[in-house]
């Protein structure tokens, strides 16, 4: 399992650098395009074998973004002259951006005539992704793989159905990876070569391979696996299916091996059941043991047919459901019985095709931690989800680029516990959105690192969501809050979040709904009750340089003492330590044991407060430190009290009707609040 987490995080750092690439020089193509610009949130539209080849027609390497909006056919018969020339000219390369096949299918690659020694896709360079692409009934006569030659960046959820003939040691996928394949499959009949890869010298993780050798093989002396041919590197949760050959190079599952194997099986007839015997890297792996499989050669775990049926068989295994194993679920059993299976591979959705238009339906909680395996996917929770109290010691979902629709069910009833980025969403990139989503009944032993219920890290849009979680730590740590840990540049609006913290470690940056903000946050309020050793601490944002506006916050803020020399907590109502723009926000917190702390926020005069109020402290508040405007309880529940403020019933301030207040009887309260909001602070 640490290989696995490790293996994801350095999946999530390649991310991380491909979402940051600046568009590249314009391109002139062939065909014009059925739509897009080419950009990473408007990619170029591909809905016909004439545009599909105009990419690789330009005989330079790309760096623009592109999606297929339909199925595709390569079928001699159904191409126009253009099509069949550019077919025998097209060579596609990918240096940076990405080809998303969005669920459709390229069928009949390589087929009757076209061109089939070279692969769809020449080169997938080291800042370039693949994903969702699928190719059926793909034939190649020779050359080196059916989908791509040489992987160096991403491919994500891409599958190949088809022949391969004639290329000793390759495979359907790719030829030779050295970078990184998840999710991914193929369904082969080979007379040569592996069921997925040639030469590894990536990260193989959550892939499978199910084959036949064709009448045609006469590669009997050939090194060839189930999977790959040659690893040198790791593979990690993979399986293969199917008979390769008798031949005595030949393997279940690795032909030849000096690199890491890891919780992998292998279930066909081979010479070898699971891999060669030259490497020692193999760990917690089994096979199919004669006669249905391989002879024993002292590398893997031989386990009989009814034992492969049995989870108890695979010690040390991921399975979904079961929570001494491990956090990640990435094994299940199928309920009509047979052999392992992968949850991020053969998992059903509920629906949808994870596009804008059909997002991937979520209605359980196996399908809601399939979300990985589609970062940049669209998807809709139909259902609540009650996790039941299991435990996460990473992020759900360690990163996402695509849209969550929560629809306003709730994802409930988890814990996170001790790891940095301790979240649902680890990271939220510049292109991700998640609106409508309720995070309740959640606990978080929180790490070191940034810590928030839905992302530890937002650099996208949230929108609707709300949280109610109780935060403990014993460690030091900073950019804690209830809903995000860190919002880098995101956009916040209308959150509400109800958090408890408690902590026994210095913490810094703590906040009732975000604890670091450098972004955008919009009609939010949190209700926070905070205990400990906490610096830069706030009902709602901890540090802000950013901008809040038309937000407010309530709770308790207690600080017992800071270990950092002589550095005060700095505690604020809203915000702790403000050096960005505060406009029209009040607080109502009570703020205890901190010599330097304000009853709106708590340090930096040289931050923009506008239009901004705090309940006294004799009224039940926070003390006055000049930053914002103090007012009586019975001022704060007066309109009048909050000017420039645009409230319902009124058009001097705006037409937005932003804020509503029952007058005399209780505080502002957003309008776009529903009754009985248990995220609400009440008056005093």
């Amino acid at each position: 399992m640490v290989g696995s987490v490790r293996m994801r995080r350095r999946a999530i750092q390649f991310i991380c650098l491909w979402i940051t690439l600046v568009s590249p020089r314009p391109t002139t193509y062939a065909a014009e395009f059925a739509g897009g610009t080419g950009t990473l949130e408007d990619p170029y539209q591909i809905a016909t074998a004439e545009q599909l080849m105009s990419i690789g027609l330009d005989r330079k390497p790309q760096t623009k973004h592109f999606a297929l909006v339909a199925d595709i056919d390569l079928d001699p018969d159904a191409l126009s002259q253009a099509a069949l020339d550019g077919s025998r000219k097209a060579v596609l390369s990918l240096s940076a951006g990405s080809l998303d096949g969005r669920g459709h299918e390229i069928r009949n690659f390589g087929g009757r005539g076209i061109d089939s020694t070279d692969s769809l896709i020449k080169s997938i360079g080291r800042d370039a992704i693949v994903r969702n692409l699928t190719l059926k009934s793909a034939l190649m006569n020779s050359g080196e793989a059916i989908l791509a030659s040489s992987n160096e960046g991403l491919m994500v959820s891409c599958s190949v159905e088809g022949t391969l003939l004639g290329a000793t040691g390759w495979g359907p996928l790719v030829a030779s990876n050295s970078g990184t394949i998840m999710y991914c499959r193929a369904v082969v009949l080979i007379a040569s070569g592996s069921g997925l890869v040639g030469k590894n010298t990536g990260t193989i993780v959550a892939c499978c391979a199910t084959w036949a050798a064709s009448a045609e093989s006469d590669c009997a002396g050939c090194i060839r696996g189930g999977l790959v041919t040659s690893n040198f590197a790791i593979i990690e949760h993979c399986y293969a299916t199917g008979d390769v050959s008798a031949g005595s190079a030949s393997a279940g599952l690795v032909g030849y091996n000096t690199g890491t194997i890891r919780q992998c099986y292998a279930s066909g007839r081979a010479a070898q059941p699971l891999a060669d015997g030259v490497g020692s890297g193999v760990e917690n792996c089994c096979f199919l043991s004669a006669p249905g499989g391989g002879t024993d050669n002292g590398v893997g775990v031989p386990l009989t047919d009814a034992q492969m049926r049995r989870q108890e068989s695979f010690v040390g295994w991921d399975f979904r459901g079961d929570r001494t194993d491990g956090p990640e679920d990435t094994w299940f059993m199928p309920p009509e019985g047979g052999f392992p299976l992968l949850v991020a591979l053969d998992m059903p959705t509920s629906g949808g095709s994870g596009t804008a238009d059909d997002p991937y339906v979520i209605e359980s909680a196996d399908q809601f931690l399939s979300v990985p395996r589609d970062l940049l996917a669209h998807y809709r929770l139909a259902a609540d989800i009650d996790f039941q109290g299991r435990s996460f010691s990473s992020p759900m979902i360690p990163l996402f680029q695509g849209s969550f629709d929560g629809t306003g069910h709730a994802v409930a009833n988890f814990v996170l516990t001790d790891v940095g980025n301790s979240s649902v969403f680890g990271i939220l990139g510049l292109q991700a959105t998640v609106t409508n989503l309720n995070l309740q009944r959640v606990r978080i032993v929180a790490g070191g690192g940034p810590t928030g219920t839905l992302a530890a890290r937002n650099r996208g849009k949230v929108a609707g969501c709300t949280a109610n979680v109780i935060i403990s730590t014993a460690k030091m740590g900073d950019s804690i809050g209830g809903l995000i840990g860190a919002n880098e540049g995101g956009e916040v609006r209308q959150c509400s979040v109800r958090c408890g913290l408690a902590g026994t470690g210095n913490l810094s940056y703590c906040g009732g709904l975000i604890g670091d903000n450098s972004g955008l946050i919009v009609e939010c309020h949190g209700l926070c009750f905070a205990n400990g050793n906490l610096f830069a601490s706030g009902a709602l944002v901890g540090r802000n340089s950013g901008t809040i506006t038309d937000c407010y916050a309530g709770g308790h803020l207690n600080s017992h003492h800071y270990v950092r020399g002589p550095t005060s907590p700095f505690m604020g109502g809203l915000v702790g330590w403000n050096t960005g723009s505060i406009t029209n926000c009040y607080a109502s917190t009570t703020i205890d044991s901190s010599p330097i702390s304000g009853g709106l926020a708590g340090w930096r005069p040289e931050g923009s407060i506008t239009n901004s109020y705090f309940l006294l402290r004799t009224d039940g508040g926070g003390p006055d430190n000049g930053l914002g405007t103090s007012l009586t309880n019975a001022q704060m529940r007066q309109q009048a009290s909050f000017v420039g403020w645009d409230f319902a019933g009124e058009t001097a301030n705006g037409s937005g009707d932003i804020w509503r207040i029952d007058e005399g009887k209780d505080y502002p309260r957003l309008s776009w609040e529903t009754a009985g909001d248990p995220n609400t602070a009440t008056g005093k």
